[in-house]
């Protein structure tokens, strides 16, 4: 197999030799291209990125210029560098204000994808909604695909009125066939929570074949979860175990698991009464809330302090 990539390197880098000597810029820049091509094929990040870089200092063009930074942040993803998007989604913003409007249309959806991959669902959202309409990124994901994407990111952020908005009542959305994520908005927007762990479930199935959000399942899951199940408490002052399960489908011990789970994490405010199996609600005072969340961060910071403190008394 070396032997093999060996031999295409080398007739790679004679092609480039003849573009250089024979023929003219555009030539030499499609053949450096083919070169990255073949390195990002065999998964040789290093050696792809290094033939971008020779092909950068060799277009002048701004439009060009930002295709092969395009290209270097789909590397960052395709090889889950998050760094070498970062530093390509930069290098993009410095260009992006001399280009036209389908590039910064397309950075916006390259964004979203990034802020997707390290998890900052809200900046995602925002930018992957100003796109639903002018979506020209099919070379890093289908229009169906990012449809999808798009909602797995705007789900946990968006109010109701804006998920009516922007979601529901989209054409763009309605039409791209996503039916499982859009049914999961839907059963969310309704309160039709008996469907709504049926439909979580076929999301999350689709979102584990997906490379821009496979690896945020659980994290998808635990969000929907606390999404519908504090939308659902808003409602009552008080309600039972069995009430709930009932709603929700789903058993009363795997209802309770959840809770405990969700509560101790201060994802919700509620608490179970376990004589009554009664859950009860309660509006936290943000005033009361924000003095606990200090103190239990001024207690971490001290606690690091001191740690820091010993180790340069060693």
């Amino acid at each position: 197999m070396q032997a093999v990539n060996a031999k295409r390197v080398a007739a790679l880098d004679a092609a480039v030799e003849d573009a250089r000597q024979n023929r003219g810029d555009s030539e030499v820049r499609e053949a450096l291209l083919a070169k990255c091509t073949h390195y990002a094929r065999i998964g040789d990040l290093e050696n792809c990125l290094a033939s971008i870089e020779v092909c950068a200092k060799q277009t002048l063009a701004v439009g060009p210029r930002l295709d092969l930074i395009f290209q270097r942040i789909r590397l960052g993803f395709a090889f889950s560098d998050n760094d070498v998007a970062a530093d390509g989604i930069r290098d993009a913003h410095r260009l992006i204000n001399s280009s036209d409007w389908e590039r910064r249309n397309r950075l916006k959806v390259y964004e979203g994808i990034y802020y997707i991959f390290i998890r900052d669902f809200a900046k995602s959202s925002a930018l992957l909604l100003d796109s639903v309409t002018t979506f020209a990124s099919g070379e890093l994901i289908s229009f169906k695909d990012f449809i999808f994407v798009t909602l797995i990111a705007t789900l946990p952020v968006l109010s109701r009125a804006d998920l009516k908005k922007r979601i529901i009542d989209s054409p763009e959305v309605i039409s791209a066939g996503v039916a499982d994520a859009y049914g999961l908005v839907s059963a969310i927007y309704t309160c039709d929570y008996g469907s709504t762990f049926t439909a979580l479930d076929a999301v999350c199935q689709h979102q584990r074949r997906l490379i821009y959000v496979s690896s945020h399942v659980n994290y998808f899951f635990r969000g929907v979860r606390v999404l519908v199940f504090t939308q659902f408490l808003d409602s009552y002052s008080s309600v039972t175990l069995q009430r709930m399960a009932t709603t929700f489908r789903i058993p009363v011990k795997v209802l309770d698991q959840m809770l405990g789970t969700i509560i101790s994490n201060e994802r919700i405010t509620c608490r179970v009464d376990r004589v009554s199996d009664s859950i009860y609600t309660y509006r936290g005072d943000s005033m009361n809330f924000d003095y606990h969340r200090i103190i239990k961060n001024g207690d971490l910071l001290l606690n690091r302090i001191q740690k820091l403190s010993r180790l340069v008394d060693m």
